[in-house]
């Protein structure tokens, strides 16, 4: 876990409590998560662009790094001590896949080298049920506005001289959904601190750069005004 990323967000909720406490009144909170992303489905999909190089290729075997460390920045409103909305920007860092195939005239080993990175804005609802005072448990639910980027980089092992690929890019961009559960511990006044899951479905683009499920694990701190 990125700690040095937790305290940048937690300095920068920090800075703007004053802005915006000055035209909130109760109800009104701001959250920094740190956490691991793992892209759920990754290693098993094969990347389109790679099929757009034009080789006479089979594919061999694939690997992937899956998880990467991610935070996410949120500001909120609780209508009532059960129902709230929040908006957020989460980064959901990168993940790499290396897909190996075998040129079938050159009997070279070409190795497909793809990082997706992936990020977006949020709108959701949450429903929170309090056991007491200090402890409760959040569902939320609502749509991610998310970007993948994706770098495709080939590398040609045993015949160097019979290509000369071209690194490509793809990226895709749509709403897709998103939900999440986790549990607050209200330790001080106006501080809850906060485990969560979220999913987040299907991002990227099926005929671009496919589409990934991100699960992200975190941690995190809130302050309510």
């Amino acid at each position: 876990m990125n700690i040095k990323r937790l305290i940048q967000g937690i300095a920068t909720a920090l800075i703007l409590m004053p802005i915006i406490a000055s035209a909130a009144g109760s109800g009104w909170y701001i959250a920094a998560d740190e956490g691991h992303a793992h892209f759920a489905d990754i290693a098993v999909q094969t990347n389109p662009s790679v099929f757009k190089i034009g080789l006479p290729v089979g594919f061999v075997s694939s690997s992937a790094s899956t998880q990467h460390s991610a935070f996410r920045l949120t500001g909120g409103y609780q209508f009532n001590q059960y129902w709230g909305l929040e908006a957020s920007y989460v980064s959901l860092g990168q993940a790499t896949i290396n897909d190996n195939f075998l040129d079938t005239v050159g009997a070279a080993i070409i190795t497909a080298e793809v990082q997706n990175r992936a990020h977006g804005w949020v709108l959701a609802g949450t429903g929170t049920y309090p056991f007491n005072d200090q402890w409760s448990v959040f569902a939320r639910i609502g749509a991610i506005d998310g970007y993948l980027e994706q770098d495709l980089s080939i590398i040609v092992n045993g015949c160097p001289g019979c290509y000369t690929p071209i690194p490509t890019s793809a990226s895709g961009t749509a709403w897709k959904a998103t939900y999440g559960v986790g549990v607050n511990w209200s330790f001080a006044n106006h501080w809850i601190v906060r485990l969560g899951w979220d999913q987040y479905r299907n991002l990227g683009n099926s005929n671009t750069t496919g589409e990934y499920t991100v699960n992200l694990d975190s941690i995190g701190i809130v302050y309510r005004f």
